[in-house]
């Protein structure tokens, strides 16, 4: 078993934004390298942050959904119900990040997202 703080920590330093790239990069790669074994300890955490979401972590969580799409796109699962409640909401603002989200996820070479 791969503990939770273990999975908090790869994921953190997947989306963190600061100049020093290597921590996103080495994450990067060791969850494309390690999807499978990964993958239900992602879906478990992203399952767990998406139900106690609150406003201000949108954005992380929109870019570690644009992160999965570059890194496997089996890794979206979990994201999809998410993605597709907030295209249904009555909020424009909300709505158009998630349509531009989805415009940069297709747009990745080489992304199955669209297929």
């Amino acid at each position: 078993d791969i503990d939770a703080e273990l999975i908090e920590i790869i994921l953190e330093n997947l989306r963190d934004d600061d100049d020093d790239q290597s921590r996103r990069l080495l994450s990067w790669h060791l969850i494309r390298k390690c999807t499978k074994k990964l993958a239900p300890y992602i879906t478990e955490y992203m399952n767990d942050l998406l139900i106690g979401m609150e406003e201000d972590q949108e954005d992380s969580i929109q870019h570690l959904i644009y992160e999965f799409n570059t890194i496997d796109t089996t890794l979206l699962k979990p994201v999809i119900p998410y993605l597709e409640s907030k295209l249904k909401t009555e909020d424009l603002d909300t709505r158009g990040q998630i349509v531009r989200l989805i415009a940069q996820m297709s747009s990745v070479d080489g992304s199955k997202f669209a297929t």
